[in-house]
């Protein structure tokens, strides 16, 4: 799809109207599924952006319903020492935290990953809104990724002027098999993400998400999303990116996707926090139900929603 354009709509958390209407009268009720559920991928406060609720909110609210854990991801760093922090707060969930290898840590910086992990982090995102691919979908509003060659938009990309992973790259890599560390792509582009794949079988990382790969920025076909469930790595299922606002496939092709490439290779999250969605619980609760009546299993949610990042956790991957 070359000309991706943002639909105009009043209500911003919608879906099709008639997946709405038939999932929402249900969605008021909360799904015994969310019981020892992981949300891993949502913001929350403090942040420079406008968030829905402060880290503790958020834990105390996945508490209220049963949850086991929760992530916290801040495009601005480090979120480890403030995981840490929640933790004693509400102590019922386990809290995870990371860093995110934007120009703010330095980029690749493996100090700051060496640093996060000493402080109790558990996960490494590379570049997010500092991303090459991120600044391309900016200045240009488009899924069309034929010509693009990471670097050319100033912003941080792992490749090398040669379609190489860089050094700098690969000492974080080393650091994250070393520890066992949780690593994720952030907002790289599928380009870069097929290149990255050799280098982690060679650093024998198993624990790789990629996030949101249905997301207009990102764009990854099913084709491509089968070939890296077929490497051994996962992918997230995010409810952003079934929304209007953020994708550029319908939500019956989006959820095809869990039957055709397998649903335990995918993670289900929000990457909810904004103000103006409802809170990634609320999110994570109504994702359930979209998943229900489009005739996922309850079997196949819980491994999604439990199983899967559980096993991501404690490296039983």
């Amino acid at each position: 799809m070359n000309g991706w354009k943002r639909p105009i709509h009043n209500d911003r958390f919608s879906l099709e109207v008639d997946h709405w209407i038939q999932i929402q009268p249900k969605a008021e009720s909360i799904s015994e599924l969310l019981e020892g559920g992981i949300e891993f991928h949502a913001h929350s406060s403090p942040s420079v952006s406008k968030r829905k609720y402060s880290d503790i909110e958020y834990a105390m609210e996945a508490r209220s319903c049963g949850m086991s854990g929760i992530v916290l991801k801040a495009h601005e760093g480090d979120t480890a020492a403030r995981a840490q922090l929640v933790q004693e707060v509400v102590p019922e969930i386990r809290t995870i935290g990371g860093v995110v290898l934007n120009r703010y840590v330095g980029g690749f910086n493996a100090d700051a990953v060496k640093m996060s992990h000493q402080l109790g982090g558990g996960i490494v995102w590379f570049p997010t809104v500092d991303a090459d691919n991120h600044e391309r979908f900016k200045a240009t509003l488009t899924t069309d990724m034929a010509s693009y060659e990471p670097g050319q938009y100033g912003g941080l990309t792992i490749l090398d002027a040669n379609g190489e992973v860089k050094r700098e790259v690969e000492r974080i890599l080393e650091y994250v098999a070393r520890h066992q560390l949780i690593l994720a792509s952030g907002h790289l582009s599928v380009t870069e993400i097929k290149a990255l794949i050799p280098v982690l079988h060679q650093y024998q990382i198993r624990k790789f998400v990629i996030q949101h790969p249905d997301l207009h920025l990102i764009n990854m076909s099913r084709e491509d999303q089968m070939e890296v469930a077929n490497e051994g790595f996962f992918l997230e299922k995010c409810l952003i990116s079934f929304l209007p606002n953020h994708r550029v496939r319908s939500v019956a092709e989006i959820l095809t996707d869990i039957k055709e490439v397998g649903h335990s290779h995918y993670l289900m999250v929000t990457d909810f926090g904004q103000h103006h969605h409802p809170s990634p619980i609320e999110g994570l609760n109504f994702f359930v139900h979209l998943l229900q009546s489009s005739g996922i299993s309850s079997q196949q949610i819980v491994d999604m929603i439990r199983e899967t990042p559980e096993r991501l956790l404690s490296g039983k991957v």
